[in-house]
């Protein structure tokens, strides 16, 4: 109840990872649809801007960002994205799961093990494949722009400190839904 969730509200590929030490619980989501959106290329936003004009903004647009939820043990949240989108500014992540690798990495459900890894160590820890691709994040013209994809993106995570970017600084989807 205490978490306002910025990025990813609908399914997709969704990484968690368990933090013994940090007493916390990373969720790292990719792409995906979302209320806010922080990256889109000059042509996709150009699409986003004449589809708001034009009334066509349910809120929804699809996103390239890749965000991460951190849930401490207080109960406390907080949201982070990357300062990188996904690769190629792409408009992936709907409807797909996140394909963990397994091995010695994984706890029980799927969960990362953060305390496996050393200091800088970088290991696969599984997939993305499929899902859906959209063109733009809201469509050139009703019900269109959408496909089937069957790209593949192998998921590294690497035990370093990273440089996320605080989700109050993303652009809400204000559309006609608001």
């Amino acid at each position: 109840s205490n978490l306002n969730k910025h990025f990813s509200a609908y399914q997709c590929p969704t990484v968690p990872v368990y933090d013994k030490d940090g007493k916390a619980i990373y969720y790292t989501f990719f792409g995906g649809i979302g209320h806010y959106w922080f990256f889109q290329s000059d042509s996709q936003h150009q699409v986003y801007e004449a589809a708001t004009a034009q009334g066509r903004n349910d809120g929804l647009p699809f996103t390239e960002d890749i965000s991460t939820v951190i849930e401490k043990a207080d109960g406390s949240y907080q949201e982070y994205f990357s300062p990188s989108p996904i690769p190629g500014n792409k408009l992936h992540g709907a409807s797909v799961d996140f394909i963990p690798a397994g091995g010695g990495k994984f706890m029980p459900g799927g969960i990362i093990d953060l305390t496996t890894f050393s200091a800088g160590e970088k290991a696969l820890v599984g997939y993305v494949y499929g899902g859906i691709e959209a063109t733009n994040p809201l469509p050139v013209v009703t019900n269109t722009g959408t496909l089937p994809t069957n790209v593949l993106y192998k998921v590294f995570l690497t035990r370093t400190p990273s440089s996320g970017v605080p989700a109050s600084l993303a652009h809400e989807a204000v559309g006609i839904s608001n």
